[in-house]
């Protein structure tokens, strides 16, 4: 589901609204440790625990950039590197929602949270194209511009072409900074 934010105009003279599709970029890059979970608080306010699979305490280095134009298209990339299991994974991002569809944000912060997804075909795994394969961030959180980006967190999750996941690495960074901006 794609969510394009829009700004409304009205001309009470001529009784007619006009709409502003905004454009919408959401980047990030830095330095992690997979922990057992993060709990965020849901649209609905419900908690929930995003947890990692196969990879607590592994240390991650990553980078990513996506963005939306004001015709909801979609393009971008990201990789990141699992430096434990010696895993390099890049892929294409084509799919980008602002906020995430369930996940508001980690208990306790502010800020916005997005969710991107690749393709099937945009997928390699330490330079090998994986057909088939999906690699998404869902939810990655913008927690304000502190110090390293501090409350920023984020989940990658591999799908391999049964779209059983493979792993999950779920953080809060150590370093560096995640980006949401709605222009």
């Amino acid at each position: 589901m794609t969510i394009v934010a829009a700004c409304f105009v009205a001309d009470l003279t001529q009784g007619i609204a006009f709409a502003q599709v905004l454009s919408t970029r959401v980047s990030g890059g830095g330095e992690a440790v997979a922990v057992a979970f993060v709990e965020y608080e849901g649209h609905d306010g419900q908690i929930r625990q995003v947890i990692s699979i196969g990879t607590i305490g592994n240390r991650i280095t990553f980078g990513f950039n996506a963005t939306m134009d004001v015709n909801g298209q979609v393009k971008g990339q990201r990789q990141l590197v699992d430096h434990n299991l010696g895993l390099i994974i890049h892929s294409d991002v084509i799919k980008l929602s602002v906020p995430h569809p369930v996940h508001n944000r980690p208990v306790g912060s502010t800020g916005l949270s997005a969710s991107m997804s690749s393709s099937t075909e945009g997928v390699t795994v330490n330079g090998e194209p994986r057909l088939g394969w999906r690699f998404a961030n869902s939810p990655l959180f913008n927690g304000g511009e502190g110090f390293n980006g501090a409350g920023d967190t984020i989940c990658f999750e591999l799908f391999n072409a049964e779209n059983v996941r493979v792993f999950q690495w779920s953080a809060f960074l150590s370093s560096g900074n995640v980006q949401v901006v709605i222009d």
